[in-house]
């Protein structure tokens, strides 16, 4: 159990998240990983102190629990939350959600955001959560979007980031790229490889 908020945790998602998918899955046919992220927990920690920032983490597990009663709700890592549900009415529960954390927060504005993975098939649970997690990370600091669902576009910049960063090596020593120099005033130049 998570020692702040008194609610599971990833321990207890390692041990039980496959089964609780697994059930779920077979009951409801699809299940939403929802993974919540609260928006930029550590500067609003420097301004405000950790003891409000705890207590927004708190006010977050509430909101959040109360949100989706059916499903497994816990706290997954520093300031995010997971959630495995049944499919949810998430267009309609986000803005109330962030509403609610907004206004409970000392600065009105911190808020919390969601990457939201559908398993439609059995797969292990760490993978839905990473596609969860890869979500959100693909809406970057966009604060005007509130939730955003894995589909293709998410998935395509991940893919050639990790091809690139896996075949570096394997282009540097082929001599697949070439350095080209683009002079930037007389006295120094900028090198682009390609």
């Amino acid at each position: 159990m998570d020692l702040l908020t008194g609610m599971p945790n990833v321990s207890y998602f390692s041990k039980f998240g496959d089964d609780f998918l697994r059930k779920l899955l077979k009951q409801a046919g699809q299940v939403d990983v929802i993974y919540f992220d609260i928006s930029s927990l550590h500067s609003y920690n420097d301004h405000f102190g950790f003891l409000q920032g705890n207590q927004l983490i708190k006010k977050c597990r509430e909101i959040i629990r109360a949100s989706f009663q059916e499903g497994l709700t816990l706290r997954y890592v520093d300031d995010s939350f997971l959630t495995i549900t049944a499919p949810s009415q998430l267009k309609k529960l986000m803005p109330e959600i962030q509403k609610k954390v907004a206004d409970f927060s000392a600065d009105k504005v911190t808020t919390v955001r969601a990457g939201v993975y559908q398993v439609k098939e059995m797969e292990p649970a760490t993978s839905a959560v990473d596609k969860a997690h890869l979500t959100l990370r693909y809406m970057g600091d966009d604060r005007h979007k509130a939730y955003q669902v894995y589909n293709t576009s998410v998935k395509k910049p991940f893919e050639v980031q990790d091809y690139l960063m896996g075949h570096f090596e394997e282009a540097l020593s082929q001599n697949w790229l070439k350095v080209y120099y683009q002079p930037k005033k007389i006295c120094n130049f900028e090198a682009v490889s390609r």
